[in-house]
C-alpha cells in the first residue's frame, strides 16, 4: 500500500514538473521571439507572433484540463484506496472472535487508516493549491504575451512612421502648417497657466489649409502643456497636444 501511495505522489509531482516546465519553455520562446522581431518590419512576422500566441494559450488550457482530469483520477484512488482500509477493518473485527490478538490488529489497521486518509487529504490540497497557481502563472502569462503584442504593434508604426518615434520627432515642424507660417517657426511648450483663457479636454489644430482631422497626429506629454509662437494658440488641461505638422 505504501508503494502504491509512493507510485501516486511520484507520478503527479513528475506531471507537474512537466507542465511547468512546459508552460514557461513555451513563454520564454515567444518572448525570445518578439525581442527579435522587434528589428523588423513585416506583417507575416507579426501574424506568426499572433498564431504562436493563441497556440500558446490553447496549449496552457488543454494542459489545465488535463490536469483536471487527473486531479480527479487521484480523488477516485483515495477513494477506492480508503474503501479497501475499511473492508480490512471490518474483516478484522469479524475475525476477532477467533484471532487472539484482534484488538491490536484492529487498533493498528485503524490507526493506519487514518494516517493514510490524513496524507492524502492534504496531497489533494496541496495538488488543488498547485493547480490553482500553474492557473494563475497560465493567465498572467497570458497577459504578459498580449502586452508583449500590443507593444509589438506599437513598435511596427513606430517603425514605419519614425516621426511618432519620439517626442522631439514629433513636435518638429519642418513644413508650412498655415498659411501665415514661414514653415520655420519654432513650437514652444509652457507649462499651463492657474487660470487659462481657453481651457478644453482635448483639441484639435490642422496642418493644411483643409483642416482635415486625418492630418492631426496625436503625442503623449508627461504634463499639461500650451502651445504658443503661432497663430493657432491652444491652451490644454488633458495629457495630449496635437502635432502640427
Amino acid at each position: 500500500m505504501k508503494e502504491i501511495q509512493l507510485q501516486i505522489r511520484n507520478n503527479i509531482d513528475v506531471r507537474l514538473a512537466n507542465a511547468v516546465t512546459r508552460v514557461e519553455r513555451t513563454h520564454q520562446i515567444i518572448k525570445d521571439q518578439f525581442n527579435a522581431a522587434i528589428t523588423f518590419n513585416s506583417s507575416a512576422l507579426e501574424e506568426k507572433f499572433q498564431a504562436r500566441l493563441e497556440g500558446s494559450q490553447e496549449a496552457t488550457t488543454l494542459k489545465l484540463h488535463m490536469l483536471k482530469h487527473e486531479l480527479g483520477d487521484l480523488m477516485i484512488a483515495a477513494l477506492e484506496n480508503n474503501n479497501q482500509m475499511e473492508d480490512r477493518v471490518l474483516q478484522a473485527q469479524r475475525n476477532a472472535a477467533i484471532t487472539p490478538n484482534a484488538s491490536a490488529l484492529e487498533e493498528k489497521l485503524y490507526n493506519h487508516l487514518q494516517i493514510s486518509q490524513d496524507d492524502t487529504t492534504v496531497k489533494l490540497n496541496k495538488l488543488e493549491q498547485e493547480l490553482r497557481d500553474l492557473k494563475e502563472a497560465a493567465q498572467d502569462s497570458n497577459i504578459q504575451i498580449a502586452k508583449l503584442v500590443e507593444q509589438l504593434t506599437y513598435a511596427k508604426k513606430n517603425i514605419q512612421d519614425p516621426r511618432t518615434s519620439t517626442l522631439e520627432k514629433s513636435l518638429y515642424s519642418s513644413r508650412q502648417c498655415c498659411p501665415t507660417c514661414t514653415g520655420n517657426s519654432e513650437v514652444s511648450l509652457k507649462k499651463t497657466s492657474p487660470k487659462p483663457e481657453a481651457v478644453v479636454d482635448s483639441a484639435a489644430v490642422f496642418s493644411n489649409s483643409t483642416s482635415s482631422p486625418e492630418s492631426a497626429e496625436i503625442v503623449t506629454l508627461k504634463a499639461p502643456q500650451m502651445i504658443k509662437n503661432h497663430p493657432k494658440t491652444i491652451t490644454l488641461i488633458s495629457w495630449q497636444v496635437l502635432h502640427l505638422k
